[in-house]
């Protein structure tokens, strides 16, 4: 029989501040840098009660990533972005929270029929959606265009 041995969380916790020579005592920004120069393989994000839960350190990029919310001079983890903040999506790109996909610039939403295309015969060319419907090749402006005028 194999037994594995698995430190208790503050045993760890010690470990690591001794690793980034932080104080065994309250942390804030300064000492994430410590705990970010130290934690290669993670990218530290913090959000401020003090600054309307707004980013006020965002760590070295790459890496996986690691939300946390200061408040009162204590740090707590964030395990899901979106239920912090009350929101169906997080986009990583710009650390904004949104609901709708189609109206969320960084998913590069079509331009003339705010609609995500995810269809296989469908090409995306700068801003445009070039659509194969029967054999023709027409962007999204011009069937919006025909759908309102036939419409």
């Amino acid at each position: 029989m194999i037994t594995y041995f698995v430190k208790p969380r503050k045993v760890l916790a010690e470990q690591l501040q001794h690793k980034a020579g932080v104080a065994l005592r309250k942390c804030g920004i300064e000492e994430d840098k410590k705990f970010q120069a130290v934690l290669l393989q993670y990218q530290i994000h913090v959000l401020s009660k003090d600054h309307f839960n707004g980013l006020i350190y965002d760590g070295v990029e790459g890496g996986v990533s690691i939300h946390l919310y200061y408040h009162y001079e204590h740090l707590d983890a964030i395990t899901k972005m979106t239920g912090f903040l009350i929101r169906s999506y997080f986009c990583d790109t710009c650390k904004k929270g949104y609901d709708h996909k189609e109206r969320h610039v960084c998913n590069n939403p079509c331009v003339y029929c705010h609609k995500l295309h995810s269809n296989e015969r469908q090409t995306r060319i700068g801003s445009c959606v070039i659509i194969v419907t029967d054999g023709l090749r027409m962007n999204c402006a011009l069937k919006c265009i025909l759908r309102r005028v036939v419409t």
